[in-house]
Parts: structure tokens; C-alpha cells; sequence
């Protein structure tokens, strides 16, 4: 709530923020990281725009199981994220 109550930070830049200072528990969040997240697991909901608290929070437990799952750190999760919502949102 701090960050985003800055004049111009939304969730996005707050969770780019947080994930700067401690990439080891935080994961940037945007629509492409988002719908990507959801392909691959069952994370629920279109992307909120802007996400609250809750659905930050939601993502970010869902980015904790695939960083499990695949034995990776959150970063490693985020930047295939943002590369598989690229390749999903590219034209044919």
C-alpha cells in the first residue's frame, strides 16, 4: 500500500519496486506475466487491472510453485513468464 500510494506507482511499478530489493520473494507483475502464469497453472481470474493486495499476493503464490516445482528462483520464473506471454501474445 506504501508504494502504490505514491503519485504514478501502480501495482505493476510497486511489484517492480519490491522485486528489485528482493528478487528472492518478489516477482514483477503485468497482464503479459499474469496470463502467462494463469496458461501454465490454476490461477484463477482475468488480470486485474489494477490487481489489489489479495490477487498480488495470489500471484505471487502461484509464481512460489512453479519456482518449487521447477527448481528456479522467482526470477528465473519471471523472466519465462514475460518470455512465454510474448511468444502467446505474438501474431502468427
Amino acid at each position: 500500500d506504501a508504494l502504490t500510494s505514491l503519485p504514478g506507482v501502480g501495482f505493476p511499478i510497486a511489484s517492480a519496486f519490491l522485486a528489485f530489493a528482493n528478487p528472492e520473494a518478489f516477482v514483477v507483475v503485468d497482464r503479459r506475466t499474469w496470463q502467462a502464469a494463469q496458461s501454465l497453472t490454476d490461477l484463477e481470474g482475468a488480470y486485474p487491472d489494477p490487481p489489489n493486495i489479495e490477487q498480488y499476493e495470489a500471484f505471487l503464490d502461484t509464481c512460489h510453485v512453479l519456482a518449487d516445482r521447477y527448481g528456479v528462483g522467482p526470477w528465473e520464473v519471471y523472466m519465462f513468464l514475460w518470455r512465454h506471454g510474448s511468444e502467446s501474445t505474438d501474431p502468427e
